[in-house]
Formats: structure tokens, sequence, C-alpha cells
């Protein structure tokens, strides 16, 4: 069984050549930009260090969430190198002027 993720890639600036060069890598990479489709993209690492390392000036980010609940992260891009960055989920404390009440009538 595979595990499909959804990916979305922003590339900062955005220009014709590094879209055209992404979309035609593959699949994935075309579903990432077009945001249209969960997939299974092993080798995304490859194609954004590479991208990122021949055109500097870039930065590339890719955002994914998973199939399975609480799988989130980013990945950010730029001169060949990357921060991994897991999603970070908290809860607010508890504060009693928050409280309300609800009708319970069926």
């Amino acid at each position: 069984m595979s595990y499909h993720t959804w990916f979305i890639l922003e590339i900062d600036p955005m220009d014709e050549e590094i879209y055209d060069e992404v979309v035609n890598y593959s699949a994935e990479s075309k579903y990432a930009l077009s945001q249209n489709k969960a997939c299974e993209w092993d080798d995304h690492e490859k194609l954004l260090r590479y991208l990122s390392k021949k055109r500097p000036k870039y930065l590339y980010v890719l955002h994914a969430e998973g199939q399975d609940n609480g799988d989130m992260w980013t990945k950010y891009f730029k001169g060949g190198k990357m921060q991994f960055a897991p999603a970070e989920v908290t809860f607010p404390d508890f504060n009693e002027k928050e409280l309300k009440w609800q009708d319970l009538k069926n």
C-alpha cells in the first residue's frame, strides 16, 4: 500500500522558465505546483536541492500534508540547502472566561 501526501510548492519569484522546468520534471512536481492531487513524490528533495543550487536567488517552499493525522511539514530550499520544519500543533491554555453555556435541549 502506498502513502499519499498533498504537496503545495511555492517558488519566489516565480517565472515561466522555472515553472516549465518543475512541471516537466515529473507528474508529481506538476501536481505540487497545481495543488490538485495527492501523490507519492519520493525524490522531491533531489529536484528542489538541484534547482535551488542552480538558481540560488529563488526560494522554494514545499508544504506537505500526509494521509496520517498530524503528518504536516514544510521544507525550505535555497542555494542547494534545505530546512525541514515539522508542524507544531499547540492548544491554548485553559481560560475560564472562554467557557460558554450550551442549551442541551433536543
